[in-house]
């Protein structure tokens, strides 16, 4: 198995916004997509070879799926809001489950369970951001690998994201 792990982003349309601030649409969006994307295969690019089982805290739409699915034979997708139509894009021969849970509800995730664990644009809608880092610790199997991204705060970065329309960064 190769130790690159390749961003499948599917076509547009296929995927659905699981609310109303779901940034799906900045994924294809002519000018700003290939940032958006290029977020994702860097953190990607953090897993290494091997592991089996995987966990996506705030699944949205989608976007990961098909490539994680593609790359470990056990996946997990989790979110307070689940999209419509996941399990549809789940890689044939992976067993996929798509749940809602809380990180910071005590036993919502299994304890020392996932080989890898992604967490992009979740972290940063908590308050309490101690207790779902340690959360997701306690649910990481020993040896496994977090990777978690979030947008950097400023004023430069919040003028950034209302110039392309994306209102709610804080």
């Amino acid at each position: 198995m190769s130790a690159t792990v390749r961003l499948t982003l599917p076509p547009k349309g296929v995927l659905s916004p699981n609310d109303a601030n779901d940034p799906l649409p900045y994924y294809y969006h002519p000018w700003v997509g290939w940032l958006y994307r290029h977020r994702l295969q860097m953190g990607l690019d953090m897993l290494p070879p091997g592991g089996h089982r995987v966990l996506e805290v705030g699944v949205g739409s989608g976007v990961l799926v098909p490539t994680l699915t593609g790359r470990y034979p056990e996946y997990t997708g989790t979110d307070l809001t689940l999209a419509a139509g996941l399990d549809k894009l789940v890689a044939t021969g992976c067993r996929a489950e798509f749940r809602r849970a809380d990180l910071l509800a005590a036993g919502d995730l299994p304890a020392a369970h996932y080989d890898a664990i992604v967490c992009f644009s979740v972290l940063e809608h908590i308050a309490d951001a101690d207790g779902a880092a340690r959360s997701l610790a306690a649910a990481l199997a020993p040896g496994g690998t977090l990777v978690t991204g979030y947008p950097m705060v400023s004023r430069l970065m919040t003028r950034a994201f209302e110039l392309i329309g994306f209102q709610t960064i804080t």
